[in-house]
């Protein structure tokens, strides 16, 4: 349901655990580092920024699981995410197909210029 509220302070982060109303975030944030491990918080590193290699899986990986979400027999998506995920399939069929024929050699061409190289 709820965002995951984080309080970052000298390289720490401190992950809340109360109640989500307005007070107690407000209080929580307030009383700082020192009392926020006094409740219950676990200081943690912040970890490093992912680097590009890194931002590509974890991008591939949540798309993966967005079209077999879709694929799934689960009601609220129906024939509709059959449909989108066809579309996608078709998509980069097409997006493959371009792409190996820009990178073949053509044969016409080839046997034109060992024509030409003959005379």
């Amino acid at each position: 349901g709820f965002p995951v509220l984080l309080y970052l302070h000298r390289g720490d982060m401190y992950r809340y655990k109360g109640k989500r109303h307005y007070e107690p975030i407000r209080e929580w944030l307030l009383m700082g580092s020192s009392t926020t491990a006094q409740q219950g918080a676990q200081a943690q590193p912040i970890p490093p920024p992912l680097d590009m290699l890194q931002e590509f899986k974890m991008t591939l990986n949540m798309a993966y699981k967005e079209l077999s979400d879709l694929a799934s027999n689960h009601p609220k998506h129906g024939f509709a995410g059959k449909g989108v995920v066809a579309l996608i399939v078709v998509f980069f069929g097409l997006l493959t197909s371009m792409v190996v024929m820009c990178f073949l050699p053509s044969s016409s061409s080839s046997s034109s210029n060992n024509k030409s190289k003959r005379e």
